[in-house]
């Protein structure tokens, strides 16, 4: 590396070489001299020197002055012989090479040869998964509920969802959700919507959606705890239709499948769990027995799922008209070799499947009394020795996989709406809604499987059952640090061989930037002449996660380092009211070399801007002091008042057009927030300067004030009641808090007398309107007549005689007087019959304006 210094820049070479490739050069004005990029030496780089007076020599770079050179100290003529002679010669070399700028090109686009090897980090995960994948209880708390079209958020859920003993997971499958008839052939998404947000609002903040999947008016809705989340993946769903014509959907199943405590860098992690939401077909007849037979079938095929149907085809069709209801297949003989491959496989990953819902099997053999009476006795082995389903499944003809926990409870259908009394008018009571699962599994516990007796809205009653599923999970904590442990070997390994780059700071913190200001810090990236490759480094500021686009800018982003020179990188922030702070971590990215982290922290110090007025009114010293009193001593944010105090004897007609002078808003915010008082001598000075900057810049920052308020003024509820004019305004004004009456009487007669000093109506709307109208709403569309005396009112509300009525001081900044006179910050004129006689005289016609104003 090389250098020379004229008398107004640094010019810096580094020749180049095989090793360290194309020779390159950075050009920085000595006063920034650090902030510069180097970049490739071209053929236009001519660089002459010409005598500009004794011992200096004019240096001109690619036809540009850069300054003069001089050669008075000793050995510096000849240094800068030799800087010139390496230069020219590197460029008379260019001519026979391929151009820097092109290798770079392609030396970028090749592949990244420090790309992590992912397979061999998939390979010592798996070797070390006994380190951080352990056995663990998870609970699930599982209901199923043919809910006859209500809505479950009309309802309490503690006893639904188990309360107090809480779960893991909740799996919750509702049949009939909407109802389906010749008018409502669809689903309705608000129903699903409903659903989530009632059991989630019910759970708790330690509960999320995990998923949901929905065939009309069959709904399963899963939700987790949240370190839950974390250990699902692989989540698929499936719906098949067994209806009308063996097809629609208003029977059927609807499932989810998900993988639990997999880890996606180990192969066959986790254990695949399997929930199957089934509505099958009504009625008690033998035929229809043979139907859920075959919606079964149709069920396990479509949806793809074990242990459901007999392997024996002649159990599951024993008439004729049974097979007609069937859907023809439409696979071949390679279609079922592959399902069958697919059935061993996961026979293999040993899955967990859920089969609930209302199933529709009923009692048979007995009759509606004898099955009440059984009931009321709590005999219910002897109900269930009749059920068509228990019968089905003893003697192999379906759900030979699966088997039910003990039944302790009576039949959840059917029931007269709105009671717990059994409606035999048509129907035996029976068993229709059931959860099964996984047969001899050990894994699986059943805690508890109860029927929801207290909920009556349907003529089916939800039943629940509490499961303990004990699986293998991953500790995230342990995963992390055996991953840690690993990358850490590996740089280990890699460094001896990469080049050498610094960065400093690895954590930059900027604590104090200034809402809607940009905020800077920068970083040094340094090739080390200490470092064993020195070849051309080539780095990448990597800023952006997925798709985001990033708050924080940096520039340059990217570039190519000689060995031994620096980059200087640039960061900005400009905070705002959502985002006063950010956090974020850059990766400067190195081609064979390792990735460099930089941790980038940005806060705003404290500000009036985006308080609301309440807070505003008791910070007597500012927003950045931190001091907030009990209560305010004046009911008028000294913020508002400094502004419009200002602007009272200053008003110009287009003082909301102009943006004011930047520096000068800066010192304004600055006075703001400390709580301060504005150095007029200042202000005056600027309008003399430059005519009016002052005023305008004032008015901007007012402007930006209001904005900022996280509330309005007058609140969102009341703006029906502000319109109905006198007594509407009258209403308002006693209702809202003081500060916010003062606040706005105070706008508005500032507003009034800006009209008066010349501010065009039409235009003083149409700078006002679009940036304050969410802020300040008060109604001037006409005028009204009736005075609006509020000192009486106040008087009735607050039963008082000798208490100074807040409305009726803030009030007078209505009147056309000096505000200083009347303002509420002062109490000069504080007094019962002052203020009395003022308030009479008011009038809404005074701040004229035809339309609402909006600030």
């Amino acid at each position: 590396m090389l250098e020379i210094s004229t008398s107004s820049h640094v010019l810096t070479f580094f020749p180049g070489s095989e090793e360290s490739g194309p020779p390159y050069f950075s050009l920085a004005q000595k006063r920034q001299r650090d902030y510069t990029t180097p970049q490739p030496l071209e053929p236009r780089h001519e660089l002459s020197i010409e005598q500009a007076g004794e011992n200096l020599h004019k240096v001109k770079l690619a036809g540009d002055d850069i300054g003069e050179f001089n050669d008075s100290d000793e050995g510096s003529a000849a240094h800068l012989a030799q800087f010139v002679s390496q230069w020219r010669d590197a460029l008379s070399e260019l001519d026979t090479k391929t151009s820097p700028s092109s290798k770079s090109t392609t030396s970028t686009s090749s592949s990244d040869s420090s790309a992590v090897d992912h397979s061999r980090i998939n390979q010592v995960l798996s070797a070390q998964r006994d380190e951080f994948i352990s056995e663990k209880p998870v609970s699930i708390r599982l209901v199923t509920w043919n809910i006859h079209g209500a809505r479950i958020a009309d309802h309490n859920l503690d006893s639904l969802l188990g309360f107090p003993v809480m779960a893991d997971m909740y799996v919750v499958c509702l049949q009939e959700a909407d109802l389906l008839g010749p008018r409502n052939l669809y689903a309705n998404p608000a129903t699903i919507a409903d659903i989530k947000r009632s059991v989630v609002t019910a759970l708790g903040e330690d509960y999320e959606i995990a998923t949901s999947n929905q065939l009309l008016g069959i709904k399963t809705v899963i939700f987790v705890r949240s370190w839950l989340k974390s250990q699902i993946g692989d989540i698929r769903k499936a719906t098949t239709g067994t209806g009308l014509f063996g097809v629609w959907g208003n029977k059927g199943a609807a499932g989810i499948w998900l993988t639990l405590g997999g880890d996606p860098a180990i192969p066959n992690s986790g254990t695949d769990i399997g929930f199957i939401n089934c509505h099958l077909s009504a009625g008690e007849g033998g035929s229809l027995v043979e139907r859920r037979r075959w919606e079964l079938g149709e069920i396990a095929k479509k949806i793809k799922v074990e242990g459901i149907i007999s392997d024996n085809s002649d159990l599951i069709f024993t008439s004729e008209d049974a097979q007609e209801l069937s859907i023809s297949d439409l696979s071949d003989s390679t279609k079922k070799g592959q399902e069958e491959e697919e059935l061993k496989t996961q026979a293999a990953a040993k899955p967990i499947v859920f089969l609930v819902g209302d199933l529709n099997y009923r009692i048979h053999h007995l009759d509606s009394d004898m099955v009440c009476d059984f009931a009321r006795k709590k005999d219910f082995e002897t109900i269930l020795v009749s059920d068509q389903l228990s019968q089905e499944m003893k003697e192999g003809k379906i759900l030979t996989g699966y088997e039910e926990a003990k039944v302790t409870f009576p039949p959840s259908y059917k029931y007269f709406a709105g009671s717990n009394s059994f409606d035999t008018s048509e129907r035996i009571p029976s068993y229709t809604d059931r959860i099964l699962y996984t047969k001899n599994d050990r894994r699986i516990s059943v805690d508890d499987y109860s029927l929801g007796s207290s909920y009556n809205v349907s003529d089916h009653k939800p039943v629940m059952a509490r499961v303990e599923l004990t699986l293998p999970v991953i500790n995230q904590v342990a995963r992390k640090e055996v991953l840690n442990i690993i990358l850490k070997e590996w740089d280990q390994e890699e460094n001896a061989h990469r080049p050498l780059v610094d960065v400093s700071p690895l954590e930059v913190v900027v604590d104090d930037a200034i809402l809607f200001e940009e905020a800077e810090a920068w970083i040094t990236i340094k090739h080390s002449e200490e470092s064993s490759a020195k070849k051309m480094v080539q780095w990448e500021m990597i800023m952006s996660v997925g798709t985001d686009e990033p708050m924080i800018r940096a520039e340059p982003i990217s570039g190519d380092l000689p060995f031994g020179a620096i980059q200087k990188v640039r960061f900005s922030f400009i905070p705002d009211l959502q985002t006063p702070e950010i956090k974020h971590v850059a990766i400067v990215r190195i081609r064979d070399g390792q990735d460099i982290f930089v941790t980038i922290d940005f806060k705003s110090l404290a500000s009036c801007l985006g308080a609301p007025l309440d807070a505003l009114s008791r910070m007597p010293d500012g927003a950045r002091s931190g001091k907030i009193m009990d209560q305010s001593s004046t009911n008028m944010p000294l913020e508002i008042w400094n502004c419009i105090d200002y602007l009272w004897t200053r008003t110009i007609p287009d003082m909301f057009e102009g943006h004011g002078e930047s520096s000068l808003r800066k010192q304004i915010q600055e006075w703001l927030d400390n709580g301060q008082n504005f150095d007029i001598e200042v202000l005056d000075t600027a309008n003399k300067t430059h005519e009016n900057i002052a005023t305008y810049s004032v008015a901007a920052q007012f402007l930006l004030l209001l904005r900022s308020l996280p509330e309005k003024v007058v609140p969102v509820q009341y703006y029906s009641t502000v319109q109905k004019g006198a007594e509407g305004v009258n209403i308002v004004l006693e209702s809202i808090p003081s500060v916010n009456v003062n606040v706005l009487i105070y706008i508005a007669g500032f507003l009034h007398k800006a009209i008066e000093d010349g501010a065009d109506e039409k235009n003083l709307r149409k700078y006002t309107n679009p940036s304050l109208q969410f802020t300040l709403l008060t109604p001037f569309s006409r005028p009204i007549r009736t005075p609006i005396n509020l000192y009486s009112r106040y008087q009735r509300r607050h039963k008082t005689k000798t208490e100074t009525p807040r409305i009726s001081q803030s009030l007078n900044g209505l009147i056309p007087y000096s505000h200083r006179d009347v303002l509420p910050m002062t109490s000069r004129h504080q007094t019962r019959e002052y203020t009395s006689s003022v308030i009479t005289a008011i009038r809404i016609e005074h701040v004229p304006l035809n339309k609402y104003v909006r600030l």
